[in-house]
């Protein structure tokens, strides 16, 4: 998934998925309630499994210090850059991670946008 595109009633927006994530949990929750309302199911699925994927490539950069790609299938590209250093790779995870499991929350309660 490249571009996630969000159509609401007073107009449009387009995410670069790749530029966009791994982000703060206050800039996700405003994007997750908007593909929440005005998103399909099948893009909803497509950012899960990128937030996933990204999520593990980035521990495995973690575990491996940016050695390995881990489980993550080798047609899928992170976008940008590989971090450059183990603490800012350890920040990204921590924001991936963070992002997935608020994305999984978001599927499943609706009490996460309070």
């Amino acid at each position: 998934m490249k571009e996630l595109y969000i159509k609401y009633p007073n107009g449009q927006m387009v995410i670069h998925v790749h530029r966009f994530f791994p982000c703060t949990q206050k800039r996700a929750k405003k994007l997750f309630s908007l593909i929440k309302q005005y998103c399909t199911d099948q893009a909803k699925e497509e950012l899960c499994m990128h937030l996933f994927l990204l999520r593990e490539y980035y521990r495995t950069q973690v575990e491996t210090f940016g050695q390995d790609r881990g489980n993550v299938p080798a047609d899928w590209d992170p976008g940008g850059d590989p971090a450059g250093n183990q603490s800012e790779r350890k920040s990204l995870s921590r924001k991936a991670t963070a992002n997935y499991l608020l994305f999984c929350e978001m599927e499943v309660d609706d009490a996460w946008m309070s």
